[in-house]
């Protein structure tokens, strides 16, 4: 940046004035004069007969729009404060309903591991229920079927034997029984 200055001539109020400002700074200086101007043109009739207290004036001027522009933003960074703890408070609320969805759905998973094992195991306890509803039937018809059976069969006589010989030892343990519990008496 260079030291050197260049000079300005400003037209505020009808007068002019000449200002040294920084070299490339000129059209700055000449808006900034322009809002002056503005100021000064709002204050009318009013005007004072002096040049200064008009400036003084237009400086008063600028100086309240600055300082409500200032309250405003403060005002405007107390909103977005107060807005980024609601950001903050929402996010954190989002990030537990979201770790409670993830544990719901981890549960929810372990119910349908668990339906599932019940329904296989009813499966499997239908088909095991069947298989003994089914060997009782059997064995319901097999009296009927031993006495159907025709006496050629060779497995009948012996089978009958073992059955005779078991009756004859059921017998005689009956009538030990009997016997002993007559000479107690």
């Amino acid at each position: 940046m260079s030291t050197a200055g260049s000079q300005v001539t400003l037209s505020i109020g009808g007068r002019l004035y000449t200002v040294t400002c920084a070299a490339g700074e000129e059209a700055h200086v000449k808006q900034l004069a322009a809002i002056i101007d503005q100021k000064m043109a709002q204050l009318g009739a009013n005007k004072a007969p002096q040049a200064s207290q008009n400036l003084l004036f237009c400086a008063l001027l600028l100086a309240d729009e600055l300082h409500e522009q200032s309250a405003g933003l403060a005002d405007a960074a107390s909103s977005l404060a107060s807005i980024e703890e609601e950001r903050n408070s929402f996010s954190a609320y989002r990030n537990k309903v979201e770790a409670e969805k993830e544990s719901l759905l981890g549960e929810l998973s372990e119910l349908r591991n668990i339906a599932k094992a019940n329904s296989e195991e009813r499966t499997k306890l239908a088909a095991e229920v069947e298989r003994l509803n089914q060997q009782i039937a059997d064995q319901a018809d097999a009296p009927a079927r031993i006495l159907s059976t025709s006496p050629e069969d060779p497995a009948l006589a012996p089978a009958l034997e073992r059955f005779a010989e078991m009756l004859e030892k059921c017998a005689d343990g009956l009538e030990d029984r009997l016997g002993s519990a007559d000479a107690i008496h």
